[in-house]
């Protein structure tokens, strides 16, 4: 795999967002520099990378240039998609949060995978939907983090559950510091 540098890759994704993964397109070099915000000049150099690593192929016609993905550089597309969605649709590590006992800790949790229960009504009452996540308290006690979708905290603070006592079993007073680990759920 030749080494592909961030403009390489904007170039790529523009000319296939115009149509050249199957047809020549025609195109200014300065109008491609302006969509990947870099100079003409510096776009011609990375367009001649790009063909003589058999990415791209160009024709000429006086200074006018149309341009094609290759199988090569479409397969190098491929691939960076590949790494991208399993990379954006993982958690690879556990998420470690530290802080006070009822002390602000925000955290977004909405891209994390967890366990979600919908919401729903009894009829007399609705219910707001409740995601959960596997976490350990001080490296110690297994819990969940909750996050509600109705509750009388705003986004600063978290809530735990957990078969135990939680403030009991970590002797927990007000401002004690804690680390709560969300591990993965995969």
């Amino acid at each position: 795999m030749p080494e592909l540098r961030i403009q390489h890759i904007l170039i790529l994704v523009q000319l296939l967002s115009k149509g050249a993964r199957h047809n020549f397109i025609q195109i200014t070099t300065t109008s491609l520099g302006k969509n990947i915000k870099k100079s003409q000049q510096a776009t011609s150099n990375y367009l001649l990378e790009l063909e003589n690593n058999g990415l791209i192929e160009r024709l000429m016609k006086g200074r006018k240039v149309s341009i094609r993905i290759t199988q090569k550089g479409y397969s190098e597309i491929l691939n960076l998609q590949s790494i991208l969605n399993s990379n954006l649709n993982t958690l690879h590590s556990d998420v470690e949060l530290k802080g006070k006992v009822i002390s602000g800790m925000v955290q977004q949790f909405d891209q994390l995978d967890g366990i979600k229960i919908d919401s729903f009504s009894d009829g007399k009452r609705t219910y707001g939907w409740v995601k959960c996540f596997h976490a350990k308290l001080n490296n110690s006690i297994n819990c969940e983090l909750i996050r509600l979708e109705r509750t009388h905290y705003d986004n600063s603070i978290i809530e735990l559950i957990s078969k135990k006592n939680i403030r009991k079993a970590a002797k927990l007073k007000l401002s004690s510091k804690v680390s709560i680990k969300i591990t993965k759920t995969n």
